[in-house]
């Protein structure tokens, strides 16, 4: 699959080898972004105030993704102790009218435990 979509697009005729390399080993296993898992990570104790008000849009939503397979769950957390959860929200796409919404994942939460602090610059302790 890799060598089919990096040879699409000509990477396999870049001259420099170590930049072939890092994109096709980044694609398949990852890019080092900084992120430091070993640094305490927390469960956001509760949903935003609109993910309460709309639970059926949530839980919609989510059995799309799942279907799609871009979620996973629902999962048991003592099973996942180093899963972050960050927590959810809706608004309205377009007019409130249309009734279609938005699912919004707060990544910034909880304070000072949150995915976005485990990354270098914002405000987190980062990684190597």
């Amino acid at each position: 699959m890799v060598h089919r979509w990096t040879g699409g697009y000509g990477l396999w005729d870049h001259p420099d080898p170590r930049f072939r390399k890092y994109i096709v080993e980044g694609i398949r296993d990852g890019f080092r972004v900084g992120f430091n898992y070993t640094v305490g990570v927390r469960r956001a104790p509760v949903n935003m105030a609109s993910a309460a008000e709309h639970p059926e849009v949530v839980k919609d939503y989510l059995a799309v993704e799942c279907s799609e397979g871009r979620v996973l769950g629902p999962l048991d957390p003592q099973d996942f102790p180093y899963v972050h959860v960050s927590r959810f929200g809706v608004i309205p796409k377009g007019s409130p009218e249309a009734n279609k919404w938005r699912l919004i994942v707060d990544v910034s939460s909880p304070v000072c435990y949150s995915l976005l602090g485990l990354f270098p610059g914002n405000g987190g302790t980062g990684g190597t």
